[in-house]
């Protein structure tokens, strides 16, 4: 029998649901037409395929599902669950392959490319894998699961989260789970949440795409669309504070506290400014300078943080002590709404 235990949805089922939860899956896994469930209660039957669909990626081949409520009366005495099934077992298993080879190219990626041996080398890795393979294409093939990805280099917010969810648990035990929400415009949208160490940071890799978040930035100087970074970490391990500045959850109240910004990449690359520091900035600078890097971003912490720093390095021109000494001109972008400077060196 399957055990679901540690899983982060699962978890946070009652008995009876985690009985619904485990005959959902068998169904599903089994691709069975029909099957009888042993809950009456069409509510607690969607929330659980819901959470189950969130804690499993690899279950692809399914859109949603339909249900018949068998009555006596007025009284509901048993139901029936088909899924949705959008493939044949042929398509399954071709996909399962390509999903195969697509896991097998990201590990020699993560071998050859993690900056660190740590846990924190190997997700900033297959972030930054998913997101140089993947196109954001909103009428992309399978745009809902992870098939989009391995097999067409192409997704939408899910396929990017599903897939970044899957390989990290799938291959490196990382436990990583998908959060659906919206964006303030009322978009839907789907991130992750993942957990490192005894703490736990969101990632949203759809939004460290450069095919979807060019449009953030205002650009400035002798500077165009196709100088974006190809990979962004403006939501790379951060709290919940800076998700929750765009983000919506749907399911909030089962989140974990999420307050801590150690692993939170500009603050761990010393780019995370609460005030405008000489040293900090020097540092940061020299480091890129000897890194050969071809851009720095800034991250302040707030919009007062951010309008001081402006006024600091752009209007007073302090810019010009951090730069090359041959520099004379300025290249920069900046997203205000996020308090970021970007600076091409």
């Amino acid at each position: 029998m399957d055990s679901f235990e540690g899983m982060y949805y699962y978890d946070r089922l009652s008995e009876e649901e985690k009985t619904v939860y485990a005959e959902i899956y068998y169904y599903l896994i089994n691709r069975i037409d029909e099957g009888r469930l042993s809950s009456t209660d069409i509510n607690q039957i969607e929330k659980v395929y819901n959470y189950l669909i969130n804690d499993h990626p690899e279950i692809f081949y399914v859109s949603g599902y339909t249900y018949r409520a068998y009555s006596s009366g007025d009284t509901i005495v048993y139901i029936t669950f088909s899924g949705s099934y959008t493939m044949d077992e042929n398509e399954v298993i071709t996909y399962e392959d390509a999903i195969s080879n697509y896991l097998g190219s990201c590990m020699r990626y993560v071998e050859d490319n993690s900056e660190s041996s740590d846990e924190y080398g190997t997700i900033k890795a297959v972030y930054d894998f998913i997101i140089k393979n993947t196109e954001y294409n909103i009428d992309s093939k399978y745009n809902q699961s992870i098939v989009s990805v391995a097999a067409f280099g192409e997704s939408v917010c899910r396929g990017y989260a599903k897939m970044f969810q899957y390989i990290l648990n799938k291959c490196y035990g990382i436990e990583v789970t998908s959060v659906t929400g919206r964006i303030k415009d009322g978009t839907g949208h789907e991130w992750n949440l993942v957990r490192l160490g005894e703490n736990y940071y969101y990632v949203d890799p759809t939004w460290g795409d450069d095919s979807f978040s060019e449009d953030d930035f205002s650009f400035l100087g002798n500077v165009s669309k196709d100088m974006i970074p190809q990979v962004s970490y403006f939501f790379f391990m951060v709290p919940e504070r800076i998700i929750e500045e765009t983000h919506e959850f749907d399911n909030k109240e089962i989140m974990p506290v999420c307050d801590n910004i150690e692993e939170f990449y500009f603050y761990k690359t010393g780019a995370y400014f609460t005030d405008v520091d000489d040293t900090q900035l020097k540092t940061l600078f020299d480091k890129a300078y000897e890194n050969k890097d071809k851009y720095i971003i800034l991250m302040m912490d707030s919009d007062s943080t951010y309008k001081k720093m402006r006024k600091y390095l752009l209007d007073n021109q302090k810019i010009f002590g951090f730069l090359d000494k041959d520099s004379v001109t300025v290249n920069y972008a900046e997203c205000p709404d996020r308090y970021y400077i970007l600076f091409w060196l």
